[in-house]
């Protein structure tokens, strides 16, 4: 059973003043209000953002899986997906760290499935 959503990080910088949308459930972090005034705006929302020990960018910063999604002023989410950071095509994973970027793709895809369309 997920937790119960609440209320994300804002990552405004004034955008639409006013919150008659609720966020999408499992948002973590919500940005500002994109084509304000026009019938199709919108806000991007990311999600929870798991961390993969054992994969990591070149930078040393740690492999991450996304939940990443778009979501219009009537509350309804457009689109969504899920995005890999950080492992690339040619990285050899070792069966532990292949195990945790499993789990965090199917847990990210259970959060994906609980938004609505």
């Amino acid at each position: 059973m997920p937790p119960p959503c609440s209320p994300p990080r804002t990552r405004s910088t004034g955008g639409w003043p006013d919150e008659r949308s609720a966020y999408a459930c499992r948002s973590t972090d919500v940005y500002d209000w994109a084509d304000v005034g026009h019938p199709d705006q919108f806000r991007i929302f990311t999600g929870p953002t798991r961390t993969i020990p054992g994969a990591a960018y070149l930078s040393g910063h740690p492999a991450t899986v996304t939940l990443f999604g778009t979501q219009l002023h009537d509350g309804t989410v457009e689109d969504r997906c899920i995005r890999v950071g950080g492992v690339h095509e040619d990285d050899e994973l070792d069966s532990e760290t292949a195990r945790r970027l499993g789990q965090a793709l199917l847990d990210a895809a259970d959060d994906l499935d609980r938004l609505q369309p």
